[in-house]
C-alpha cells in the first residue's frame, strides 16, 4: 500500500511540477518584454529566467522520480503500471486509539513477534534435549513379529503366530568426551540469540507502534487545516479564472492561482494519505488487517 500511495504521490508532484513551469514560463516571457522596453533591470531579468530554468529541471527530477517508483512497484508486484489512479478527498472518521492497547495487542498477535517466541521456545527444548544424552535413559521397548510354527512340511505353506514383547531398557550414553559439551554450549548460545532477537522484536514493534500512533493522531489535525487551506485557495482560484475570462486578470496572475491551488490540494491529498496509511500499520502491527480495510481504502480511488 504504501508503494501504491508513492505512486499517487509522485504522479500528482509530476503535474504539479508541471503547472509550475507553465507558470514560471509564463513570467519569463513577461519579463523578456519588460526587459527590453527598459522596465525591470537586469538582475530581476536573470532572476525570473533562473526560476523557469529551475522549473524545468524539477519538472525533469519528478519525471524521473515517478519512473523510479514505477520500478519499484514492478520490483515488488512484477507488474508494470500503464495507469496510476488519483485518490478523492474524504472525511476520514477519526479513532480514540488507547496506546497501551495497542501495544498489548500487538505483543500477543504480531507474527514476528510470534515466530520469535516460537524460536526461543524451539532452542530451549534443544537445550534440554542435547542434556539429555548425558545421563542414562530408561526406554520402553515394543516388539512385534511373526513366529514360523510350522510342524514338517505342509502343503498349505508355512503356519505362523503373532509375538509380542514389551521391554524396559536401561541405556546408558556413549562417552563423547567434549563433543557433547559443545553442543550443549551451543544450544544455550542459540537460546540466548532467540531470546535477544525476541527482545529485539518487540522494542522494534512498539516503536512502530508508538511512532506511527503519533503520526496518526497528527495527520487528524494536519488534514482538517489543509482542508481549510484548500477550500480558501479554490475559491481564489475560482475568482481569478473568473477575472481572466473578463479580462481583469493577466494570464500569469490566472497561473498563480492556479498553482496555489494545485498545492494546496497535492498538500491535501499527500496529508491524506499519511493519516490512512498510518491507521493501516497500526492494523498491521497488530496482525489484524483485514480485506474489508483495503476494500475501503479501494473506494477513495479516482478510476
Amino acid at each position: 500500500m504504501r508503494h501504491y500511495f508513492n505512486l499517487i504521490k509522485f504522479k500528482n508532484a509530476l503535474a504539479l511540477s508541471e503547472i509550475e513551469n507553465d507558470y514560471q514560463r509564463s513570467k519569463y516571457r513577461v519579463s523578456t518584454k519588460l526587459y527590453e522596453n527598459g522596465s525591470i533591470s537586469v538582475e530581476e531579468y536573470e532572476t525570473l529566467k533562473n526560476e523557469y530554468e529551475s522549473s524545468k529541471n524539477n519538472f525533469n527530477i519528478s519525471k524521473n522520480n515517478l519512473t523510479q517508483i514505477k520500478n519499484d512497484v514492478y520490483i515488488f508486484s512484477g507488474k508494470e503500471l500503464n495507469d496510476i489512479n488519483d485518490i478523492k478527498l474524504v472525511t476520514i472518521n477519526h479513532k480514540n486509539l488507547v496506546l497501551d492497547d495497542l501495544i498489548t495487542s500487538a505483543f500477543t498477535n504480531n507474527n514476528t513477534i510470534r515466530m520469535s517466541k516460537q524460536g526461543m521456545s524451539i532452542n530451549r527444548n534443544e537445550i534440554a534435549a542435547q542434556r539429555s544424552r548425558h545421563y542414562p535413559t530408561i526406554d520402553l521397548v515394543v516388539e512385534y513379529d511373526y513366529l514360523d510354527i510350522t510342524q514338517g512340511g505342509s502343503q498349505f505353506g508355512a503356519t505362523t503366530r503373532e509375538d509380542s514383547t514389551i521391554s524396559l531398557v536401561l541405556n546408558f550414553p556413549i562417552f563423547n568426551g567434549g563433543y557433547q559439551s559443545s553442543k550443549i554450549k551451543e544450544a544455550r548460545l542459540n537460546y540466548q540469540k532467540a531470546r535477544l532477537d525476541h527482545t529485539n522484536s518487540r522494542r522494534l514493534i512498539r516503536k512502530e507502534i508508538i511512532d506511527n500512533y503519533n503520526i496518526y493522531n497528527t495527520n487528524e489535525g494536519l488534514y482538517s487545516t489543509s482542508l481549510q487551506i484548500l477550500k480558501t485557495y479554490q475559491k481564489k482560484y475560482e475568482n481569478a479564472q473568473e477575472g481572466y475570462e473578463k479580462g481583469i486578470y493577466t494570464n500569469t496572475q490566472m497561473l498563480e492561482a492556479k498553482l496555489e491551488y494545485s498545492r494546496a490540494l497535492f498538500d491535501a491529498k499527500s496529508i491524506m494519505m499519511d493519516y490512512l496509511f498510518s491507521e493501516l500499520t497500526l492494523d498491521h502491527l497488530q496482525n489484524n488487517l483485514s480485506v474489508s480495510s483495503l476494500r475501503r481504502i479501494n473506494t477513495y480511488l479516482a478510476w
